[in-house]
């Protein structure tokens, strides 16, 4: 559970460098595919 709400505090972390600074789109991208793997490998695990 802790790593899930971290990877939504690092997601809005990039959202806040993105809007800030004009981070690029790529990093933005891999951030949001990180974090969506991230949950989706906990998810997975729980089932297991």
């Amino acid at each position: 559970m802790f790593l899930a709400i971290a990877g939504v505090l690092f997601l809005l972390w990039i959202l806040g460098e993105v809007f800030t600074h004009g981070a690029s789109l790529l990093i933005h991208i891999l951030a949001i595919v990180w974090v969506i793997s991230l949950i989706g490998g906990l998810f997975s695990g729980r089932k297991a």
